[in-house]
């Protein structure tokens, strides 16, 4: 092979600083996009109950019923369970100025000990980051 050729092919190329640049910018910019557009943000509803005969007895704000009554997932140790609401108990609890009901909530699935107490979460909200950021900017 003649010099001259192998130093044209292989020595002498000199490297474009600004092509670098930008392909570097735009993996960073697609990886962000990424990020923003395909990741979820959840939001909980979150508090704990008694398991007893296959149902989770709890006392909810009376504000809350409609978060409890309309969804139908519940998440108790990272497990997602389906669940229902099976009874609205009439009484009111009152603490202060807020109004308690007794709920009781049939989870599908659950094997846990009768008489345990279980944290539970049931997911208000999905959306994603750039959602949750915009509505969190404008201060909704």
């Amino acid at each position: 092979m003649n010099i001259r050729i192998f130093n044209d092919l292989f020595i002498n190329k000199i490297v474009n600083k600004k092509s670098i640049i930008i392909v570097e910018s735009i993996f960073i910019i697609t990886i962000c996009l990424i990020i923003l557009f395909f990741n979820n943000f959840y939001s909980y509803y979150s508090n704990y109950g008694e398991y007893k005969d296959g149902c989770i007895k709890t006392i909810i704000n009376s504000k809350d019923i409609d978060i409890i009554t309309s969804k139908k997932e519940i998440k108790i140790n990272n497990k997602i369970y389906s669940y229902k609401v099976d009874e609205i108990k009439e009484e009111d609890y009152i603490s202060g100025e807020s109004f308690f009901k007794e709920v009781y909530i049939k989870v599908k699935d659950l094997d846990k000990v009768n008489n345990s107490y279980i944290d539970y979460l049931i997911i208000k909200d999905k959306e994603t980051i750039l959602n949750y950021l915009i509505k969190t900017l404008k201060g909704g």
